[in-house]
């Protein structure tokens, strides 16, 4: 492992908080969660790090957009350009945001161009939770699922025949958004609807925007979903997510500049009981992603870019015993550049077949997964993952877990146009190789009737890594393959009580590298600490959240961007069992710092809301 220092502030941190759990609020292990193994898993039983936001978690989090809740997950690295609905970057666990694969209701989202999720014009408000995988998971998700799984699930059932619910916001920069919704329960029948509207005046992003013109985001969204069961044995499922609006962005160009977007995910499946034991799911999605970036001072510069996403998915769930568990699943994917393009090539498509074996074995715990990989245009790729828990007794699970994983070259790794930007030229390479990776951790977690907690050290080890060289004697920088990279890194991350208080906190350090070089991997924080504390006192609440990140290293080929700690208040208030007041004030030392170069994050900023839910 790297030599890491951590300042002795970053360790006494977690020694006090676990020598000092004492006695008061149990720590909730027991929720659900999926997206770990396709099957449902309690958190305490995961093998893999995971991090659940249930829709009661986000409320209390007061986060305003997606980005902001991500922050509190360990060994996620948050990289804006500048406030709601600006392009947002996640390196998880030091990998490259094309690496991390987020899926809404189990649908990928990620672009086939940039090969990113567009993860900050999703309204947080419309979703129901949030399940955040750390590690490999090609082994069951194949392509792409190299550091992270973002899952975020919109769908929600109820038995109550009429749910409803409201909230009203208004915030700094003229923020305002209105959320409202019902959802229910009519004999066989389950149904939900959601509708959003955020809007907000922003702020100036850019450090180089000479008119310092405010930049802003609106979003309109809709959550639907409709289950009903045509039998005890059989549901089927249809279901609806969208956003669409408009944010002003700050980039390469001159100013007044503006994309209008749309994703939208639309998918139905049915699900079939045929034994307590067996199950069968079926389904069939589409993901579309709009965008429509225009500029008003030049239409040369401006430009659309429209893909669609469509799947078929097959999984049979067979319970061998209540000890031993088998998955089988199936998966087609058909990425498409719709419209006009500035790429050579405009799809591909992928077949997939996937293996998963759980097996719980008096205090074993062991996870088989293989996963196989016919891509149009790279051929055929395995990934495999094996992943081993024995309970020392009730509270303490030592892990160990190898995983491999895969990702293909983007249609801008291989395919857009070169382009001319601070005397350098930038460079595509239709001759890349898909990237490949070996992933190794060993954890160990415990619990207590009040605690939570894990430590874990990994490595990552990716053979041809896509980044950004320059071509010796020349300003020509290209997409090129590193021979080898190496991540090294350490997570931990504790729940507990605190002298009456809620405390949680979490650090990583990483070390990525370039073996060719020995340099560190660009835009890459080696160095995450993320604190809260909060209680109740009858009615009302009190929170307090800081983040700490160290230094980003050879941010866009340029010098280091320093490191920065930023601190939250929250506060709400129960004025009756049905209505809540939240107020939270971000950034409370209006401290100046950026999470990527030359693009401002915002300075002391606020939100009010007003929430109505019955019971």
């Amino acid at each position: 492992m790297p030599n890491f220092t951590p300042k002795p502030l970053f360790i006494s941190l977690f020694i006090t908080g676990q020598a000092i759990a004492a006695s008061e609020a149990p720590v909730v292990l027991d929720e659900i969660v999926v997206t770990p193994t396709l099957t449902p898993t309690t958190v305490a039983n995961s093998l893999a790090p995971v991090t659940l936001f249930t829709r009661e978690a986000i409320e209390k989090s007061q986060a305003q957009d997606l980005p902001e809740l991500l922050k509190r997950v360990p060994g996620l690295d948050v990289q804006q350009t500048g406030g709601v609905g600006s392009t947002t970057k996640i390196f998880s666990r030091g990998t490259a945001t094309r690496h991390t694969l987020v899926l809404i209701d189990g649908i990928r989202i990620n672009q086939p161009t940039s090969g990113q999720g567009q993860i900050s014009l999703i309204d947080l408000d419309t979703v129901e939770r949030v399940e955040v995988v750390r590690g490999p998971k090609a082994a069951i998700y194949g392509a792409a699922a190299m550091g992270a799984v973002i899952n975020i699930i919109s769908l929600k059932d109820t038995d109550k025949t009429l749910a409803p619910e409201l909230k009203i916001s208004r915030g700094s920069h003229k923020t305002e958004k209105y959320v409202g919704g019902i959802s229910g329960k009519i004999e066989d029948t389950f149904y939900n609807l959601k509708l959003g509207y955020h809007n907000t005046e922003g702020f100036n992003r850019s450090k180089s925007d000479s008119r310092k013109e405010n930049d802003g985001f609106r979003n309109n969204s809709i959550n639907a979903y409709l289950k009903h069961n045509l039998s005890q044995q059989t549901a089927i499922t249809a279901y609806l997510f969208q956003n669409e609006g408009e944010t002003e962005i700050d980039n390469f160009t001159p100013n007044n500049q503006f994309s209008e977007f749309t994703l939208q995910t639309l998918g139905t499946e049915i699900n079939h009981q045929f034994t307590d034991s067996l199950n069968i799911k079926l389904g069939v999605s589409q993901a579309k992603d709009l965008s429509d970036t225009r500029n008003d001072l030049d239409d040369s510069l401006s430009y659309r870019f429209d893909s669609k996403h469509y799947s078929r998915t097959a999984q049979i769930n067979w319970k061998l015993n209540k000890n031993h568990h088998l998955t089988l699943g199936y998966d087609y994917t058909d990425d498409h550049i719709i419209g006009e393009s500035i790429f050579n090539k405009r799809s591909r498509y992928n077949h997939a077949y996937f293996i998963q074996d759980q097996i719980t074995y008096g205090n074993h715990d062991i996870i088989l997964g293989l996963r196989h990989e016919d891509n149009e245009q790279f051929g055929h790729h395995t990934s495999k993952q094996f992943s081993y828990g024995y309970w020392f007794n009730d509270d303490l699970q030592v892990i160990a877990s190898f995983g491999e994983s895969f990702a293909a070259p983007t249609f801008n790794d291989l395919y857009y146009p070169s382009y001319t930007y601070a005397g350098n030229r930038y460079q595509s390479n239709p001759n890349l190789n898909p990237e490949q990776a070996k992933h190794y951790e060993l954890a160990l977690k415990g619990f207590s009737d009040i605690s939570s907690w894990r430590i874990g050290i990994f490595e990552t080890q990716i053979k041809d890594l896509i980044a950004n060289k320059n071509i010796p004697n020349s300003n020509i920088i290209q997409r090129q393959n590193i021979n080898q990279a190496e991540i090294q890194g350490l997570e931990a991350e504790l729940a507990t009580e605190l002298l009456g208080w809620n405390y949680t906190a979490s650090l990583t350090l990483l070390d990525p590298k370039d073996k060719d070089t020995d340099n560190t991997l660009p835009s890459r924080s080696k160095q995450l600490l993320n604190m809260s504390l909060n209680k109740s006192w009858n009615r009302y609440t009190l929170g307090v959240e800081w983040f700490l990140q160290g230094k980003r290293h050879n941010v866009s080929g340029r010098e280091d961007l320093s490191g920065y700690g930023s601190v939250n208040l929250l506060q709400s208030y129960k004025l009756t069992d049905d209505i809540t007041l939240q107020w939270k004030i971000n950034n409370i030392f209006d401290k100046d710092y950026e999470t990527n170069k030359g693009f401002e994050e915002d300075g002391i900023n606020t939100l009010v809301s007003l929430i109505y839910r019955p019971n």
